[in-house]
């Protein structure tokens, strides 16, 4: 990847902030991870100052948490930190109030979407109704493992087949497309830059592994994003490797404390089956 490729990149992502925030009042979910970092510039660079929101489980200082705190404070910007409780009866309530609002019933959903629980309610008493994320950043960066296991047993193109070169933003089988419908409970539109059919294009002109290599052809994670921003980057140091939304932040050890409680009934190995007890109210 060259900083020049990445122009294009810049752009785009500036073009969408410009659409989906007209009057300059959107808030922006920062978790410090690459792709919202690279939104927050593209705010930045447009001469927004945005309040950002950001999440950690009680108890604990993740990644994403000091990472969000270290950008907002080098700008200058407003971080609102809202804290999960590390409480088991709290938790089992949470997840009965969720279940409701998740088009499935995966892992993956109801544990992404628990902070947003606490999030929603901190921006209405804030006053926000205007949120962007980064949530399909990854999607495009194709890092899930799903997809790597694919590349590179099958090659690129048993990846484009499948259909997973895209951003799934808008499919209510994945977290994000169910995260951004709950805003709607709060009457916060919550919008996802990379959910753009030109951003997506503008990535799959490169090749998958292309995306995550430096001018050297060294491995460097999501390189394209850094250097569609470079300028910003050189201003302190920003960079975080990617790293599982639910492992940094301690959810999955969070939501797994069910395994080990009353709820579980049956001495179940996976959480998932928690969670469906809970839903069938068998417990």
């Amino acid at each position: 990847m060259k900083p020049d490729d990445c122009i294009g990149l810049r752009e785009l992502l500036i073009t969408r902030v410009e659409e989906l925030d007209p009057d300059r009042t959107a808030t922006l979910a920062l978790s410090g991870g690459t792709d919202s970092t690279a939104i927050l510039f593209a705010m930045l660079a447009t001469g927004r100052a945005p309040r950002c929101y950001t999440f950690y489980c009680e108890g604990t200082e993740s990644d994403d948490l000091k990472s969000a705190r270290n950008l907002c404070w080098h700008f200058g910007l407003d971080l609102a930190e809202v804290e999960i409780p590390w409480d088991l009866e709290r938790l089992v309530e949470d997840i009965r109030t969720l279940l409701p609002h998740c088009e499935v019933l995966k892992k993956t959903v109801i544990q992404c979407m628990h902070p947003w629980l606490y999030i929603y309610p901190k921006m209405v008493e804030n006053g926000d109704t205007l949120m962007l994320n980064g949530l399909g950043g990854d999607d495009h960066f194709c890092t899930q493992r799903k997809i790597n296991v694919l590349l590179n047993t099958e090659g690129e193109k048993a990846v484009l087949d499948k259909g997973w070169r895209k951003c799934f933003s808008s499919d209510l089988n994945f977290s994000a497309a169910n995260i951004i419908r709950y805003g709607k409970q709060f009457g916060i539109a919550n919008h996802d830059v990379y959910d753009d059919e030109r951003i997506g294009a503008w990535f799959r002109q490169f090749p998958i592994r292309e995306l995550h290599r430096d001018v050297n052809g060294e491995a460097f994670e999501k390189a394209a994003a850094v250097y569609a921003f470079a300028d910003y980057y050189a201003k302190g140091s920003f960079y975080r490797a990617h790293v599982s939304y639910q492992k940094n932040s301690a959810l999955d050890v969070l939501h797994d404390q069910l395994l080990h409680s009353p709820y579980n009934t049956r001495g179940l190995r996976q959480v998932i089956g928690v969670y469906r007890d809970i839903s069938d109210g068998k417990v």
